[in-house]
C-alpha cells in the first residue's frame, strides 16, 4: 500500500490508474491488462514496432533539410507514429505484418 500523500500526488500526475490503484481496482486492472503482455504477443508485435520505428525514422531523414536552429519539432511525427502503432498492434498482428 502507498502512503496516502504520495498516491495523490501520484492520481495528479498520472491519473487513478493501475500505477495509482489499489486493493480490488488494481487486480481488475492488472488481470484486464495482462494480455497484452504475453510473451507471445509482445514477440507478435515486435515487428511493428521495428516497421514503425523505421517509418518514423524516414519521415525525420525528409524534416533535416527544413530544420531551423532549434531543430525538429518532433511531438507531431512521435504522437502520429504511437497512433499507427496503437492502430496496428491493436489488430491480428499476423494479418498486420
Amino acid at each position: 500500500m502507498k502512503p496516502e500523500p504520495s498516491r495523490r500526488a501520484l492520481i495528479n500526475i498520472l491519473g487513478n490508474g493501475l500505477l495509482t490503484a489499489e486493493g480490488e481496482t488494481h487486480r481488475r486492472q492488472r488481470k484486464v491488462l495482462t494480455p497484452a503482455f504475453a510473451t507471445s504477443y509482445i514477440r507478435d508485435i515486435v515487428p511493428i514496432f521495428s516497421a514503425k520505428a523505421a517509418e518514423l525514422v524516414e519521415e525525420l531523414k525528409k524534416e533535416l533539410p527544413n530544420q531551423s536552429e532549434k531543430g525538429i519539432e518532433v511531438f507531431r511525427f512521435l504522437s502520429r507514429a504511437t497512433l499507427d502503432i496503437i492502430g496496428s498492434a491493436g489488430t491480428s498482428p499476423k494479418e498486420t505484418c
